[in-house]
């Protein structure tokens, strides 16, 4: 079985933090390509910019941030990081409460912790 294929079938101990069949996809199963995106993946300079808005009570930019994280996380196939964010950005959108909005945040940056963690972890092996 090539790498290739290994990966593609989403390494069990990757899921759910990170689909990698999904991501292979989106990139035309370009192993490398994907390996050096999640390589460059600034999930947690990302969280602070929501952790910033979070606490400035910035609705607009929670929106903002928890988009662009969104997007980018779907992209990589951070599953359960575009799942967050897409809630943070909801939350924000219907101008939850500053405690729905720390309870969003902090569940957040666990998830963002543990997948930068399995990608750096993903990485290290593919190699």
């Amino acid at each position: 079985m090539s790498d290739n294929e290994k990966y593609a079938d989403g390494d069990a101990s990757y899921m759910p933090l990170i689909d990698v069949r999904d991501a292979l996809g989106r990139l035309m199963n370009n192993r490398g390509l994907y390996i050096q995106l999640l390589r460059g993946f600034k999930g947690g300079e990302m969280a602070a910019d929501i952790s910033n808005a979070v606490n400035a009570g910035d609705y607009e930019k929670i929106i903002y941030a928890a988009h662009k994280l969104k997007g980018v996380a779907a992209n990589l196939g951070l599953t359960r990081l575009r799942d967050v964010s897409l809630k943070m950005e909801s939350g924000a959108k219907i101008k939850e409460s500053a405690d729905a909005l720390k309870a969003l945040e902090a569940e957040l940056l666990k998830i963002v912790e543990a997948t930068m963690a399995a990608a750096g972890d993903f990485c290290g092996r593919a190699n």
